[in-house]
């Protein structure tokens, strides 16, 4: 087993799809990719492993999206309740909270004794996410999370990203970025085995867990870095380039030995 406790992914599985969160991960601080991991994604893409970027951020955040990475497929957006393809834009797929919920979530998350300050984030008319944003001198986000999940359980999904403010960010019951990550992966016929993922925060967790790989950049959130089989450096450092420069060198090994075992001699 690895740390985290996860069984070592088989190593004769070649990756297939790479999974990536944006913000804190792919990308560096400023919002920009560094030419090594532009070129990673490259590499990647060349040898037909597709690239997809699972994020909280909502569609309209996504603009920019495809000319900083270069990568015009798939994303998963809001936690994994939007689906979005990022060469045209279109919305491919909503899995919304229903307004019931959306009341629900806040009279719970209220009656938790809270001060929360409420939104909600629409594609197409429909709540793909509600926000509850803490007041100045709200508890930190780790420490209301838990609390949170508990009293939502049932009702909607709860996590967080991070941030300097308390931002809890809430989704459809069975809607997080793994099983939105696990969904488009059955849909290409790939299987968990054949999927590497790297995040660096709490929402993150469910698609790391899933993933048959896992990776964590090394400035990520502490409950990310208990669950993944390995860290990479970070997000300033390009650990994502490192991630993927190690899975094409696996992958092609494993191409090769398949290749070698099927024409013996």
């Amino acid at each position: 087993m690895t740390t985290s406790g996860r069984i070592p992914a088989d190593p004769a599985v070649a990756v297939r799809l790479f999974a990536t969160d944006l913000d804190g991960t792919l990308l560096r601080t400023d919002g920009t990719l560094s030419a090594r991991t532009a070129a990673a994604l490259a590499r990647a893409a060349a040898a037909e492993v597709e690239i997809v970027v699972v994020t909280g951020r909502p569609p309209r955040w996504l603009d920019a999206v495809p000319g900083v990475t270069g990568n015009p497929g798939i994303a998963l957006c809001a936690n994994g309740a939007v689906e979005l393809d990022l060469a045209t834009g279109r919305i491919l797929a909503v899995r919304p909270l229903a307004s019931s919920a959306v009341d629900e979530a806040m009279a719970r998350l209220t009656a938790l004794g809270l001060a929360f300050v409420f939104d909600v984030e629409e594609v197409d008319g429909h709540v793909v996410k509600l926000l509850a944003r803490g007041e100045p001198g709200a508890a930190p986000a780790d420490a209301v999370l838990p609390r949170a999940a508990a009293a939502l359980r049932g009702v909607a999904e709860v996590t967080h990203s991070g941030g300097p403010v308390t931002l809890l960010e809430c989704s459809a019951g069975g809607v997080t970025k793994g099983t939105a990550l696990a969904r488009h992966a059955s849909g290409r016929g790939v299987p968990a085995a054949a999927v590497a993922a790297v995040g660096d925060m709490p929402n993150d967790v469910p698609m790391l867990q899933w993933a048959g790989r896992s990776y964590a950049v090394a400035n990520a959130h502490p409950d990310v870095l208990a669950v993944v089989d390995e860290v990479v450096p970070s997000h300033e450092q390009d650990g994502v380039a490192v991630a993927l420069e190690q899975l094409l060198a696996g992958r092609t090994a494993s191409l090769s030995s398949g290749s070698a075992d099927a024409h013996p001699g």
